[in-house]
């Protein structure tokens, strides 16, 4: 009896598998239609709050006044959607390319990449939308705290928040660590030249 390689049979059973998937109906059901004035160009992904709906950003749009460059939304499971706050270009910020992280305060931080030092900053917004700019980063034009972040902050188990930017004056990123009250903001690495991190920090 000849016996058929074992890699031949997996082969088999995968592409079984993969019709099978290709014959399953799948629905997708549209929730909300982003426009300029609600934000558009959405990056990053939700997070789940506390209360069960969904909070992101938007790269770009909004309905502030001064050029618009993004904003912070709410949306439940059902699709009823809110947008929370619009960042204006050099007052409060600009396009938030990372999502939303909500600690143990029940309050969302997050991080713009741009802002009124062109570095970007990093902001609390509360689950009704006040906005309160936490740090203000200035590391691409001579500082040394880092400049354009563009990843997700972590809360760590000693309540801090942690977190890497893009850029520094100095060749590559940094990363940082913050209170969620904005003080003792500290950078703990200096990453090397061309190293430019997109990514956000897990706790081990």
């Amino acid at each position: 009896m000849k016996r058929i390689p074992f890699f031949a049979i997996a082969v088999f059973l995968t592409l079984c598998f993969a019709a099978e998937l290709l014959s399953a109906q799948v629905t997708v059901t549209p929730v909300h239609a982003f426009t300029g004035p609600n934000g558009s160009n959405p990056r990053a992904p939700l997070v789940k709050g506390s209360d069960g709906n969904f909070y992101g950003t938007t790269s770009i749009g909004g309905s502030g006044t001064v050029n618009p460059f993004g904003t912070v939304f709410r949306v439940s499971p059902n699709g009823s959607f809110t947008s929370l706050y619009s960042f204006s270009f050099q007052v409060t910020g600009n396009e938030p390319y990372a999502g939303l992280m909500q600690a143990s305060d029940g309050n969302f931080y997050g991080t713009t990449r741009g802002s009124g030092s062109y570095n970007g900053n990093l902001f609390r917004l509360t689950p009704s939308g006040t906005f309160t700019e936490l740090h203000a980063f200035g590391g691409f034009f001579g500082g040394d705290d880092g400049a354009h972040p563009e990843a997700e902050l972590v809360q760590a188990s000693d309540g801090n928040l942690y977190g890497v930017t893009h850029d520094n004056s100095f060749g590559g990123g940094v990363v940082f660590r913050i209170s969620p009250t904005g003080a003792n903001f500290m950078k703990l690495i200096q990453l090397p030249g061309g190293a430019n991190s997109y990514s956000n920090l897990v706790e081990g």
